[in-house]
């Protein structure tokens, strides 16, 4: 159990830190960002985890990241693994507003998000809770990003999606290279 409650706490802070700190303090003065919605509950409501965590993960993380780990190892998964949830999602890409990333940036986030998701689930040896609460954090990114952003706005060159995109592939990166590309895996026994 301790080992669950490590990586939901561990891997939550990372999604929060590569979607909402990092794309949050890059593009605009820290000072002036409304850093009190970090610790707010407001963000949160029935659909940050019906709206895909609990549906989601059991296949995801659950099921498919520790069979592609065995086999392709758990980077090479993860990027697999992200290029089939962006073919999940595509449909929603006919709702209007369903987001603003253009389909190549949320590839990109996508793998980012997937790398840092596959090492929780890896510390937790494949037990879905983490990745259903990160996955509902990540579900949350745009609430906390409006939060952060109530006294100022990003300023960027590049569109800001880009700019979530490149600080969860920062992170990602990041694991890779800390973890020695293993993100925290164990080979899994069916």
């Amino acid at each position: 159990m301790s080992r669950t409650l490590i990586a939901t706490a561990s891997g939550t802070l990372l999604i929060i830190l590569a979607y909402v700190v990092l794309p949050g303090v890059a593009p605009a003065d820290p000072h002036k960002l409304n850093l009190s919605i970090l610790t707010s509950v407001t963000v949160y409501n029935y659909s940050t985890l019906l709206g895909g965590p609990l549906g989601e993960e059991p296949g995801w993380r659950g099921y498919a990241i520790p069979r592609l780990e065995a086999h392709v190892g758990p980077l090479w998964a993860s990027v697999l693994l992200a290029l089939l949830w962006a073919g999940w999602h595509l449909p929603l890409f006919l709702i209007p507003g369903w987001t603003s990333s253009p389909k190549w940036i949320y590839v990109l986030i996508l793998i980012g998000l997937c790398v840092i998701m596959a090492f929780g689930a890896n510390m937790a040896r494949f037990n879905v809770i983490p990745a259903i609460v990160m996955h509902a954090a990540f579900n949350t990114v745009s609430k906390f990003l409006a939060g952060l952003f109530t006294a100022v706005q990003p300023s960027t060159s590049i569109p800001f999606e880009l700019v979530l995109a490149l600080c969860g592939l920062g992170v990602a990166f990041m694991l890779v290279l800390v973890t020695k590309g293993r993100l925290a895996y164990e080979r899994f026994t069916t």
